[in-house]
């Protein structure tokens, strides 16, 4: 990286501005967020989190309740905008969630929603696209050992379509007047004295861009 020199109507032209360049390429950090592709009306979202960063590790432990993904105010994260629609979300494990000591979990779940993108954190709702039913892991001997598929959202949840009802199927709802960032947590059953969680999650989320006349 270096600093563009720039004459600022000084004929020696030792001025030197603020304006970066950048030599080679660039790596980007997932977790806030990125968008691989577009549908006519339907965007796509995915976040990509390293628990590894994203989890606290400390020799006390890891909480049963662990946050793997917060709002925020930076311009860095990636916006959902203000009476979109959820058509869908899941979460997927890259590679194997793996956690070390403590006694063994046999139960959790992987739970994500949306906060305002005004403060990040005051809650829109915070099990919104995934809850605790269709987020549910199963877990042996202190690990989520194997690569999983996608733990779609089955209707239990309350922004994603309820495909699963028969009176109103493909339902959709308005996140509201707010624009949203998202919000993931992975809560076990057991995870006292828990040094270590590792792994990659992804998270996937197709929505529709609305107004307030069609929310």
């Amino acid at each position: 990286m270096g600093f563009e020199r720039t004459d600022f109507n000084n004929s020696a032209g030792t001025g030197i501005n603020s304006v970066t360049n950048h030599y080679g390429p660039r790596t980007t950090d997932q977790r806030y967020g990125g968008t691989p592709s577009t549908k006519g009306y339907e965007k796509e979202l995915v976040w990509v989190i390293d628990l590894a960063t994203a989890v606290t590790q400390t020799a006390a432990g890891i909480a049963d309740s662990t946050t793997i993904l917060s709002g925020s105010t930076s311009n860095l994260e990636q916006v959902i905008p203000a009476y979109a629609k959820i058509l869908s979300c899941r979460a997927e494990n890259l590679t194997a969630v793996v956690t070390t000591g403590g006694s063994a979990a046999t139960s959790g779940s992987i739970q994500v929603g949306l906060v305002k993108a005004s403060d990040g954190s005051t809650a829109i709702d915070a099990d919104g696209l995934i809850d605790a039913t269709d987020g549910a892991l199963t877990i042996t001997s202190n690990d989520i050992a194997e690569v999983r598929g996608a733990y779609h959202q089955g209707g239990s949840a309350a922004l994603v379509p309820d495909y699963g009802t028969a009176a109103t199927p493909g339902e959709t709802v308005s996140i509201g007047a707010d624009a949203a960032n998202l919000t993931a947590i992975i809560v076990s059953d057991d995870s006292a004295g828990q040094a270590t969680m590792t792994g990659k999650i992804r998270i996937v989320v197709n929505y529709t861009a609305e107004g307030p006349g069609g929310a």
